[in-house]
């Protein structure tokens, strides 16, 4: 098994949308609302610009 980590781009923005969806998606059926459930493409651009965030991949 091989761990990599990269900084996310830009052009992951996509990917971290679907990542986050898939994983606050409980929350927001369970409370009714998840500040981090559905995010747009351009609030994930943003988001990333002002919080660098991590990609950590399995195995590529």
């Amino acid at each position: 098994m091989v761990i990599d980590f990269k900084q996310a781009t830009i052009e992951d923005a996509e990917l971290l949308v679907n990542i986050y969806n898939a994983s606050f998606y409980s929350d927001y059926i369970r409370f009714g609302e998840c500040p981090e459930y559905g995010k747009t493409i351009e609030m994930m651009e943003e988001s990333m610009r002002k919080y660098p965030k991590h990609i950590i991949l399995c195995d590529n």
